[in-house]
C-alpha cells in the first residue's frame, strides 16, 4: 500500500492495489471481522473486500476508537488459531500490520511477515 501511497495514489487506489497483491490474506482478514454475511471468506467478492478495506484504513486512521473497533471485531470472528495474532500498529506517521506464529504451542511467538501499509514523509 505505502507503495501506491508513495506514487502517488489516493487511498482507494493504493488500497485496491495491496488488495490484488495480497487478495487471499485480505478476503481472510476481512472475513475475520465479520460484517458481511458469508459462510466462508471465498464468497466475498472484490468489491466487498475493497470497500471493507477502505472503511478500516479510513476508521484506523482517524482515532483509536476505530482501532479499538477493528481490534474487536476480529478477535469476535476469527476462525484463526490461538497460535496466529496480528498486531496493526497504526499512528499519524506509519501503519504497519505484523503476523505472528506459534507454530509449535510453545509459546514462543516469532513474527513470520510484516506489510506496512502507509508512511508518512
Amino acid at each position: 500500500m505505502k507503495e501506491g501511497l508513495a506514487k502517488g495514489s489516493n487511498a482507494e487506489n493504493a488500497i485496491a492495489g495491496f488488495y490484488k497483491a495480497n487478495d487471499k490474506d485480505m478476503k481472510k482478514f476481512v472475513f475475520s471481522l465479520g460484517l458481511e454475511n458469508v459462510k466462508t471468506y471465498k464468497e466475498l467478492t472484490e468489491e466487498q473486500v475493497l470497500r471493507r478495506l477502505t472503511e478500516f484504513y479510513g476508521e484506523c486512521q482517524k482515532d483509536a476508537k476505530g482501532i479499538a473497533r477493528y481490534t474487536n471485531l476480529f478477535w469476535q470472528n476469527t476462525e484463526w488459531r490461538k497460535s496466529t495474532f496480528l498486531k496493526v500498529n497504526v499512528d499519524k506517521k506509519v501503519g504497519i500490520v505484523e503476523f505472528y506464529r506459534d507454530k509449535d504451542f510453545s509459546g514462543n511467538y516469532i513474527l513470520r511477515d510484516q506489510i506496512e501499509l502507509y508512511r508518512q514523509p
